[in-house]
């Protein structure tokens, strides 16, 4: 599996359902949730990118876009956003370009969009990687248990002492 996606977007329509299926045929995991600051939290748990499917929400939902904005910098997550150039516009005076990881303009190509995931995905899961654990304590089996629950996300390094 590449990762978690949350897509944000009032309701479901026929280009959410696209995007839904074709970030699952690639190996996504999604959620759909409703631009609800609430239900956001509620579902972002094990969330590796989250997606803003803007529409005329982002007109009237400022706390959402500065909530959003304030989680994808404290978790250090990727945020996209897909919307018109009047949404994009909208979502660049709350959000600064410098958090917002990749823009697709509607209309879109998905395939384009499926594939700018999938290497975002695979760099953030990279970035991920790059941060270093060290573990210390005299007790091998712990050692070995803890190294084998951490290595999925980070470099560990086991020691017995910390000598």
């Amino acid at each position: 599996m590449l990762g978690n996606i949350m897509i944000i977007s009032f309701g479901s329509a026929f280009m959410t359902n696209a995007l839904l299926k074709n970030l699952e045929k690639a190996g996504f995991s999604t959620t759909l949730v409703e631009p609800d600051v609430k239900k956001i939290a509620e579902n972002r748990i094990d969330t590796d990118i989250y997606i803003l499917y803007a529409s005329d929400f982002i007109f009237y939902s400022s706390e959402v876009l500065v909530y959003l904005k304030d989680i994808c910098i404290e978790e250090e997550k990727p945020l996209c956003v897909i919307g018109y150039e009047k949404e994009l516009i909208e979502i660049r005076s709350k959000i600064s370009e410098n958090f917002i990881s990749k823009e697709f303009s509607r209309p879109f190509d998905m395939q384009t969009l499926v594939d700018s995931l999938i290497s975002l995905s695979k760099a953030n899961e990279e970035r991920k990687k790059g941060k270093h654990i060290m573990l210390v304590d005299d007790d091998p089996t712990f050692l070995k248990i803890m190294q084998e629950w951490l290595s999925m996300k980070y470099n560990i390094t086991p020691v017995r002492s910390g000598m």
